[in-house]
C-alpha cells in the first residue's frame, strides 16, 4: 500500500497525470461539441425534410390547381363549341316570298337548264342572294336548293321564284297559264345551314 501511495505521489508531483488530466477534460469538451453539433445537425436534417415536405406537398398542389385550370378550360371550350353548334342548328324562321316559272325556253333566256347547265326540275328555286346549291325548307311545300338566278326582284334573301313541271300532256300555253297564274305567295322557312 505504501508503495502505491509513493506511485502515485510520485506521479502527481512529476506532472505526468496532468496531461492525463486536460486530454480528458479536452475529450470532454470535444464529445460536448460533437454532441451539440450531432444535435444542430439533426435539428438541421430534420428543418431540411420539413421544407422538402413542404415543398413536395406544394408541388402536388399547385399540380391539382394546374389540373383543375386545364379542366376548367377544356369545359369552357366545350360550353362554347356547344354554344356555336346550337347557334349553327338554331333555326331562324323568315317569310318567304314565292313567285313560280316555268322550265320554257321563253322565261329563262332562251334556254331550259340552270345558270350551271343543270336541267331544269322541281325542288329549285332562283335568288340572287344564297350561294348557290344553299337548301330551303319552305313550310307546306318540301326543301328546295338555289339552283338558278333570275332577274333583280331577287336580290333579297327572302326572295324566290319557284320552278314548276309541266303536267304530263300539258301543252306550252297551258303550262304557262298554269304557272303564271299561281301569283305571288308568302311562305315562312328557314335557310338550311
Amino acid at each position: 500500500m505504501l508503495m502505491k501511495k509513493l506511485m502515485l505521489t510520485l506521479f502527481f508531483s512529476s506532472g505526468i497525470i496532468i496531461p492525463f488530466v486536460e486530454a480528458a477534460k479536452t475529450d470532454s469538451v470535444a464529445r460536448q461539441l460533437i454532441d451539440v453539433d450531432l444535435y444542430e445537425f439533426k435539428n438541421y436534417r430534420n428543418e431540411m425534410n420539413e421544407k422538402v415536405q413542404a415543398y413536395e406537398k406544394y408541388k402536388i398542389e399547385e399540380q391539382k390547381r394546374i389540373e383543375a385550370e386545364q379542366e376548367r378550360l377544356r369545359q369552357e371550350e366545350l360550353e362554347r363549341q356547344r354554344i356555336e353548334e346550337e347557334e349553327k342548328n338554331r333555326i331562324e324562321w323568315i317569310e318567304f316570298e314565292l313567285t313560280f316559272y316555268t322550265s320554257l325556253p321563253s322565261e329563262n333566256g332562251g334556254y331550259t337548264v340552270t345558270c350551271l347547265g343543270e336541267e331544269l326540275q322541281y325542288g329549285m328555286v332562283a335568288n340572287n342572294v344564297l350561294d348557290l346549291g344553299t337548301e330551303i325548307y319552305l313550310d307546306g311545300w318540301g326543301t328546295f336548293t338555289n339552283s338558278d338566278r333570275g332577274g333583280s326582284n331577287f336580290n333579297t334573301v327572302n326572295r324566290l321564284d319557284v320552278l314548276i313541271e309541266r303536267n304530263y300532256g300539258e301543252n306550252d300555253s297551258d303550262y304557262s297559264r298554269r304557272v303564271n297564274n299561281m301569283g305571288k305567295v308568302k311562305v315562312m322557312g328557314y335557310i338550311i345551314k
